[in-house]
């Protein structure tokens, strides 16, 4: 344990025409009781009413800057502030994420008493869905299992104490900047919010993993968040969900274990993936939100995911 270096951090928010969810963003992230050191918003010349946020909170943070990217999509955006961020860790929040006065001390004080972590995180409370959080508490948080399901459960209140985990959420994740790559720009979802690039967090988690990184996760770094999913495609978005799933676990996973990920994902699945068995329990429990449309697309996906590694790897 070494309390003696002080790291610095940067929070890193990618931001999209959402003024009113910025400027709360930003207003809990200007209260914090450890300061960041640097704070960087992205976002593409055409949003102006972000802009004119941005410029009015540089009175209160002189730290804060803008980055501009002219590419759609999360992924872009966030490849876009990576480029330019050279401080020891990096705080992953949305423009929709409401991070309480001790967020950023939390995050200081664990990496001060932890030098072996690679990264941290914690759980995010649905402003919309409040309930989820209290009255679904979680056991089990961002674990993934031997055979490629994911189990996320980081907006669902969790119980224990610290332990390490293998999957975090973009909203409330903070990792050492030399742990942290470029974000793969050939996950699907960049066009619009069909998908909005999903699956880049577990990407990202598993490279680290792979380079034995440890990620830990603790259920007392919370942040709220203002997530509202009314405008995605859903149709579209499982198609781009499950194409970023296969490509991202093919990527990434040894031969023997992409085998027993290919057969679960076809033979069984879950929601995410179009397994045999799912797609008969969903026909017979819910037929009315079963739908030949939803589940084509995520075949498609499927299939368009394994050609992506494919023609990459």
């Amino acid at each position: 344990m070494n309390n003696s270096k002080k790291n610095t951090i940067t929070v890193l928010i990618p931001t999209w025409k959402r003024a009113d969810k910025l400027t709360l963003c930003l207003q809990h992230i200007s209260r914090q009781s450890r300061s960041a050191d640097e704070v960087v918003v992205v976002i593409r010349k055409e949003d102006t009413s972000s802009l004119e946020i941005i410029k009015k909170f540089k009175e209160l943070m002189p730290v804060l800057r803008e980055v501009y990217t002219e590419k759609i999509g999360v992924i872009a955006a966030e490849n876009a502030g990576l480029r330019t961020i050279k401080n020891d860790l990096i705080a992953f929040i949305d423009d929709d994420g409401y991070a309480p006065s001790d967020w950023l001390k939390k995050i200081d004080d664990f990496f001060l008493s932890h030098s072996e972590a690679a990264a941290f995180g914690g759980s995010d409370i649905i402003v919309s869905e409040p309930w989820t959080y209290t009255d679904f508490p979680a056991e089990v948080v961002g674990k993934l299992t031997w055979y490629g399901k994911i189990i996320g459960n980081h907006h669902r209140k969790a119980l224990g104490t610290l332990r390490t985990v293998e999957v975090l959420k973009g909203v409330n994740m903070i990792f050492k900047r030399s742990m942290v790559d470029l974000l793969d720009e050939n996950l699907a979802g960049a066009e619009g919010h069909l998908g909005n690039g999903s699956q880049w967090e577990l990407d990202l988690c598993m490279k680290v993993r792979n380079k034995n990184g440890m990620i830990y996760f603790s259920p007392d770094l919370v942040v709220n968040h203002d997530s509202n999913h009314s405008h995605h495609d859903y149709v579209k978005a499982a198609k781009n969900n499950t194409h970023n799933l296969c490509y991202v676990m093919l990527k990434n996973l040894s031969f023997s274990k992409k085998c027993i990920f290919l057969f679960y994902a076809l033979a069984i699945g879950n929601v995410q993936l179009p397994g045999l068995l799912k797609n008969v329990s969903d026909i017979i429990l819910c037929p009315k939100k079963f739908t030949l449309q939803l589940i084509t697309s995520k075949y498609i996906g499927f299939f368009s995911g394994i050609k992506t590694w494919w023609r990459l790897h």
